[in-house]
């Protein structure tokens, strides 16, 4: 009993010292990484939205299934150690669902780089280009600082640094993500206001488009408050 009790205060003092135990630390650090990738993504696809006359496209599309490939990489190294039992098993369902939804955001953000591609080499006509440029690019724009924010909050985590910061992150990206329904809703309404001078194609391509930069932006504020969730339930 007193060997018991002993190995509980090591335990309490160790976490008291450092709020994360090593499988908890490589799960941010992990999840860190993964989230500069669609940061990265996201900046090809702001480059290429902002020229896409002037842009090489199929190599910014090859660039963003790279990255795409090593998150789905940091994916697997991350629940391979899930499962080898890094993580506390009360955590785990949380835990794995997250590492499913922040590859969600570079997944979808991939899927987005090949619908733009096909916009604009298939489909490329003067209303398709103005909306990328405008339209889309501004949900391009919004998301990106959704990344910086989400970035801040997991850099503040592995840091250590007071979980009272962590709401202004929540806050932030939670109002990115308002902005970009509302730039989405304002695009829908002038698409359906131009359909009678569009292409089926065309029509579908940019609702398309603007459909997945949403659903982007909103994978971004799930991720932020499942982050938040687990950070209570590790008492840290």
């Amino acid at each position: 009993m007193v060997l018991d009790m002993n190995s509980f205060m090591r335990n309490t003092l160790a976490r008291l010292l450092n709020p994360f135990v090593k499988g908890e630390a490589e799960l941010f650090n992990g999840l860190r990484r993964h989230v500069e990738l669609a940061h990265k993504a996201i900046m090809l696809l702001e480059s290429l939205s902002s020229n896409p006359s002037g842009s090489d496209i199929s190599s910014i599309i090859s660039e963003v299934s790279i990255l795409e490939n090593q998150g789905d990489a940091i994916s697997r190294e991350l629940t391979q150690e899930i499962s080898s039992g890094a993580i506390s098993t009360p955590l785990i369902g949380d835990v794995e669902i997250l590492v499913g939804k922040i590859d969600d955001i570079l997944d979808k953000t991939y899927v987005l780089a090949r619908e733009m591609k096909r916009a604009l080499t298939l489909c490329n006509t003067p209303a398709v280009s103005s909306m990328v440029q405008k339209n889309l690019r501004e949900e391009i724009l919004l998301t990106k600082r959704g990344l910086e924010d989400l970035m801040g909050m997991l850099d503040s985590i592995i840091k250590g640094e007071p979980r009272s910061g962590l709401r202004d992150h929540t806050l932030a990206i939670e109002k990115l993500e308002e902005m970009v329904d509302d730039v989405k809703d304002n695009a829908i309404d002038e698409l359906y206001g131009n359909v009678k001078e569009m292409g089926y194609a065309e029509f579908l391509s940019l609702l398309n488009m603007i459909f997945e930069a949403d659903d982007i932006m909103d994978a971004i504020k799930d991720v932020s408050f499942m982050v938040i969730t687990i950070l209570r339930s590790m008492g840290s």
